[in-house]
């Protein structure tokens, strides 16, 4: 018996031959003041305000990993396996496009050093004209010599205790390291899904539109620079720049340049007639990979900025991950412009005939034309906007630490790639410090991929070493049942 074939598994084929080796990432790190050459990767003029004049990022031990999706849940997926929710109830709930993303960053090495003026940022105090009088006194000075000379033997001598020193003022921060990154998304229409539910019978006779469908995968190493300076530093107000350009290496990539379509199925079932418009690029993914020869090369360049009012309100902005790797050799594209057709597979209780040719079949139909263009694989560019309001409190040797610190963080993705959505995720923060040792935070988020969860995070040093262990979404972490899973873990050294 011939069956016409559903779309879903077509597109599998197509995407199986094409790609043969197949939630806004904000990490909890950014909240955190013990890790600032870390957080400068999503706000660049964080570079340089922590405690610590050397920073140093420990190999592979610092690494943010991000999985989600903005459709469904693993609990309400379940439900739907085990008969408790309907499939097409689920659907429904789907956005018209349905976004699956991941990204891992690890550092491999990372180092800031901070450079500072001369001077104390706090000023001695100053000799009052009273005791400039009392000190010059002639009586006062005979005074004080007979009374040393009568009791200087009686008196045993004491050692003062050390006097704590303020911080020098800072002139400028810089920095380096090496980053591994994987950014990867998957971009369908609800119609397919709809499809795939209910089979073509609601789809007979029709052309429906499928939407945009994209894939995206990108390999790469980053070698980084940073640089932060204060260009205006008064008590009342710090304007901040930072940029950080860095050169990519990649590894592998795929980029979707375009893809859309559209389906129809024949009133009697017996063809799918897919008018597609598609150009995907890939590039070292048959084979290539260990021949660095054949590894792309970009350029990318983080830039930030931030004003500080009155050492109590922090406004920064910043765009990330601007630029592209641009690969040359290895590379192949799949053009795709106008219609073609499937007549479907026979099927008998023995199951598919003639299965081996069925990929044949497909490849036929859908791939296109194929090329060996070079192109450029563009990175999750992304805009990050913060406010910041902080209590700063003294510690009993004088130094300055923020024991209540509240956030508010916009993030908004130029393009669907990666880590990046073009739909604006918004995350409140609140973080309690004790002393300078201890920190401990909540980040509730809305939008983005997963629409709303829960972050929390705690931050811990104790001389120079620092341990930060936190989740942009700790409930989906600790259930496994969310959209979102995240997880962050930085271990370094700070002096």
């Amino acid at each position: 018996m011939k069956r016409t074939c559903l779309i879903f598994y077509t597109l599998l084929a197509l995407w199986l031959e094409v790609c043969p080796s197949m939630a806004q990432l904000n990490s909890t790190i950014l909240y955190t003041d013990h890790f600032d050459l870390q957080a400068s990767r999503y706000q660049p003029t964080k570079l340089g305000t922590g405690t610590a004049n050397v920073n140093l990022a420990l190999p592979l031990i610092g690494f943010n990993s991000w999985l989600g999706n903005n459709a469904i849940s693993v609990t309400k997926a379940l439900d739907v396996k085990e008969g408790k929710v309907t499939l097409n109830s689920a659907i429904s709930r789907f956005p018209k496009n349905v976004i699956f993303g991941s990204a891992i960053a690890i550092d491999i090495f990372g180092i800031s050093l901070r450079f500072n003026k001369k001077k104390p940022s706090v000023a001695p105090p100053t000799e009052t004209p009273q005791d400039s009088l009392i000190k010059d006194s002639p009586d006062t000075r005979s005074s004080e010599i007979n009374v040393l000379d009568t009791l200087k033997k009686d008196i045993p001598l004491i050692k003062r205790h050390r006097e704590y020193k303020p911080p020098r003022e800072e002139n400028f921060t810089v920095s380096a390291g090496i980053a591994l990154r994987n950014e990867a998304n998957v971009l369908l229409s609800r119609t397919l899904f709809e499809f795939i539910a209910n089979g073509n019978a609601g789809f007979v006779g029709k052309t429906v539109d499928v939407g945009r469908f994209n894939f995206n995968f990108s390999s790469f190493a980053e070698i980084y620079a940073g640089f932060a300076k204060n260009i205006v530093n008064t008590d009342d107000m710090k304007i901040r720049i930072a940029a950080r350009p860095k050169y990519l290496i990649g590894i592998l990539g795929v980029h979707t340049q375009r893809g859309k379509g559209e389906m129809t199925i024949a009133a009697d079932t017996s063809e799918i007639r897919f008018n597609a418009d598609y150009r995907i690029n890939e590039a070292n993914f048959n084979d290539g990979v260990s021949n660095s020869q054949n590894y792309g090369r970009g350029f990318g360049i983080d830039i930030g900025g931030s004003v500080v009012l009155k050492d109590k309100i922090v406004l920064s902005g910043s765009f990330l991950d601007i630029g592209g790797i641009h690969y040359k050799k290895n590379v192949r594209n799949y053009n795709g412009a106008g219609m073609a057709s499937f007549q479907g597979v026979n099927v008998s209780a023995r199951g598919i005939q003639n299965a081996g040719n069925v990929l044949d079949s497909l490849q036929k139909s859908f791939r296109g034309s194929e090329t060996q263009e070079a192109f450029t694989m563009p990175m999750p560019t992304r805009l990050v906007l913060q406010g910041e309001y902080r209590i700063p409190q003294e510690t009993s040797k004088g130094r300055i630490f923020y024991k209540h610190h509240f956030f508010a963080t916009y993030i908004q993705g130029l393009r669907n790639l990666g880590s990046a959505t073009t739909t604006p995720q918004i995350t409140l923060g609140y973080v309690h410090s004790l002393g300078t040792a201890f920190q401990v935070g909540v980040t509730p988020t809305f939008g983005g991929f997963v629409g709303a969860g829960m972050g929390a995070f705690f931050s811990w040093r104790v001389s120079g070493l620092r341990l930060a262990v936190g989740s942009s979404d700790i409930i989906s972490l600790a259930t496994l049942g969310g959209r979102l899973f995240d997880a962050s873990i930085y271990l370094g050294f700070g002096f």
